[in-house]
């Protein structure tokens, strides 16, 4: 319920009144004409799948296949009959949980059994479509191939004919067949664990199959559902226990899973509880569990020759178990994670602390306040301008995060006239970047030349920087028939990054810069989800970006930021810079395993780069730390993986 909480309800008819109640409640509608349609995510039907609308011929595929998905259809079917009485006209749209899987290649969904028997709907159909469908998206989207996601996007469009059938035979490009080209492959496995469990393994945005199989029944252990299962087993157990066949159906589907291997619960967390306690059914039931979904990632694995990413959703997976110094305890959104001590850790006397919570403090003079008093022991995400307050108190004391980020501003190439060439490096010219790190950075920066930080091999130091020159930059722009300058805007974010500390005032600097010849440029400044949606759609001409690794290689900085693949709204190339050229030397550095000839590729991306001149450079930064005197062996990661294990409170 929308306020929070749950209450038992009659009957499907009082669900729904229930339901058009708190729209009109919540000022979301007056009546139920506004109502554009109704969404179900339904399960399963007879020769249908993908998102459709839903009528009798459709509620009728899905009564055909009931017995597949008994606990689902039936409800479903009610469900949606009523409300199609109750409103009248309003469009019924269902998407089927078998959608993701159409376009899956045969030999991963077929079983072995007599044509007959596949004609009837025994085969593999895989489920937990609408969950695994959105990691494939926004498991894309983190990994910067926007191009995958938007195929993601797309994929039941006209009920998915947009999309053609897929032959997995490799992870080859040229063995993909897929709409449009996709250079490099991009493998994900996607682990749905919760009371239902599913693993999925996705290559370019498509499934190539799923761990459920027929029914829902199948694949892992869920809470009570038996998972995968011998198909003599049914027979033997009606045979040899004198049980009717539903009798066997029954203990199947509602006393096995979880519940049946532990005899102690089908709720994964008491169980878990159990096995801590030194219950031996319940430490097998985990053990089952978990070899099981280590048995169709390891699959999947194979399959794809390797994966980009193993995601975890759902109950489970969102509240992770691990092996590390540190347990999970809890997360509350936007608010605190909770970690607690291991007591099993493998490294004995390990970690020191007892308990660590990140807090979110979203506003910079806010943390620093709060270390100040004591609230917090350390604060990461500080302005640059705040070190000297730092140096100046009384027990707490600046620490530096190694520098592996870089700065920059972005032209929007597909805009005029940033689709010269002579105005990009006008600009270039134009903006007194080592002034701006003198101003802005506190000592904690150097002058950016390169789309790499020095610190990642292959960066090239050789690279011509553009020197500030304010004549050159003029005749440049006089030579581009811009001689009188123009106007344009500059969109900056309004929190501060790491890479731009303080982003306004950067902004204000590059602006006078640029009145210098003749460039009249607004700034335009927004909030960081809202910068992020206007830039990837090409809203600006000029942006203030950035980027920091989270792996140490080439490939991070340059394929998500600079490649043509990424060029396409929605763009994490946000200078739409489509070089052919570029794009090619970079994909061949990310297929190739020889780190000389890579560093050769890289290289001569970057003098490309640099002639290009898609970004104004600005800055590698050292972002500040702060912590209390009393915290003792942090050391900030430069990729922000900072470990706890050896951290102690001297007080």
């Amino acid at each position: 319920m929308h306020k929070g909480g749950f209450e038992r309800v009659a009957d499907y008819a009082k669900a729904i009144e229930d339901c058009l109640a708190q729209l009109k409640d919540a000022g979301a509608i007056s009546s139920e004409c506004e109502l554009a349609a109704v969404g179900f995510k339904t399960v399963i039907a007879k020769g249908i799948t993908g998102c459709v609308q839903l009528d009798e011929r459709v509620l009728g595929a899905m009564e055909a296949y009931n017995g597949l998905a008994p606990a689902h259809n039936p409800p479903y079917i009610t469900g949606i009959r009523l409300f199609g009485k109750r409103v009248p006209g309003v469009p019924l749209v269902g998407l089927f949980e078998t959608a993701f899987y159409q376009f899956a290649p045969e030999a991963m969904m077929r079983y072995a059994v007599p044509q007959a028997w596949h004609d009837i709907g025994i085969r593999r159909w895989g489920f937990h479509g609408a969950s695994h469908k959105f990691i494939a998206e926004r498991s894309a989207e983190l990994l910067g191939r926007n191009d995958v996601a938007e195929r993601v996007r797309n994929l039941y469009v006209n009920s998915g004919t947009g999309v053609p059938p897929v032959r997995f035979e490799g992870v080859s490009p040229s063995n993909l067949e897929r709409t449009g080209k996709m250079p490099v492959p991009l493998r994900v496995i996607s682990c749905h664990l919760g009371g239902s469990s599913s693993i999925t393994g996705i290559c370019n945005g498509i499934a190539i199959g799923n761990s459920l199989g027929m029914s829902p029944q199948s694949g892992l252990p869920h809470n009570n559902r038996v998972g995968d299962l011998d198909s003599e087993a049914i027979p033997y157990a009606v045979k040899t226990l004198g049980i009717p066949i539903e009798e066997a159906q029954r203990q199947l589907t509602k006393e096995s899973g979880l519940k049946g291997l532990s005899g102690v619960s089908n709720d994964i967390r008491d169980v878990l509880e159990a096995s801590g306690k030194g219950n031996a059914s319940a430490k097998v039931a985990i053990d089952v569990f978990v070899a099981s979904a280590r048995h169709w990632i390891g699959s999947y694995f194979f399959e794809m020759g390797g994966a980009d990413a193993i995601v975890f959703t759902a109950g489970i997976g969102e509240n992770p178990v691990g092996t590390g110094p540190f347990k999970f305890e809890e997360w509350n959104r936007n608010n605190t994670i909770t970690l607690s001590k291991n007591e099993d850790y493998w490294m004995e006397g390990k970690p020191y602390l007892d308990q660590v919570i990140y807090q979110v403090i979203p506003e910079n003079s806010a943390r620093l306040n709060a270390l100040q008093t004591g609230e917090i022991d350390i604060l990461d995400g500080m302005n640059a301008s705040d070190t000297t307050i730092v140096e100046d108190t009384e027990g707490i004391e600046l620490i530096k995060r190694p520098s592996f980020n870089i700065g920059y501003m972005a032209f929007n190439m597909e805009k005029e006239p940033f689709d010269d060439p002579l105005v990009r490096k006008a600009i270039n010219m134009a903006i007194d970047k080592e002034e701006i790190v003198d101003a802005f950075y506190n000592g904690l920066a150097d002058p950016a030349t390169s789309p790499l930080p020095p610190s990642l091999w292959s960066h090239d130091e050789s690279l011509e920087k553009y020197d500030y020159n304010v004549e050159e930059a003029k005749k440049l722009l006089a030579e581009a028939g811009l001689e009188d300058g123009f106007t344009t805007e500059l969109h900056t974010m309004s929190n501060p990054r790491p890479y731009l500390p303080e982003p306004m005032k950067i902004a204000e600097a590059i602006q006078s810069d640029l009145a210098e010849i003749g460039i009249t440029a607004e700034i335009v400044s927004s909030e960081w989800a809202t910068y992020l949606e206007d830039t990837k759609n090409g809203k600006h001409s000029m942006a203030m970006y950035g980027w920091t690794g989270v792996m140490a290689d080439p490939d991070n900085f340059l394929y998500p930021n600079l490649s043509k693949t990424n060029a396409e709204v929605p763009a994490q190339n946000i200078a739409f810079y489509k070089s052919d050229e570029f794009t090619s030397l970079i994909t061949e550095a990310r297929e190739t395993i020889d780190q000389d000839k890579r560093t050769e590729l890289y290289q001569e991306a970057q003098q490309l780069f640099q002639e290009d001149a898609p970004w104004v450079m600005l800055a590698y930064t050292t972002p500040p730390l702060a912590q209390s005197d009393n915290v003792e062996d942090y050391n900030p990661h430069p990729m922000s993986n900072d470990l706890m294990t050896d951290v102690y409170l001297s007080n």
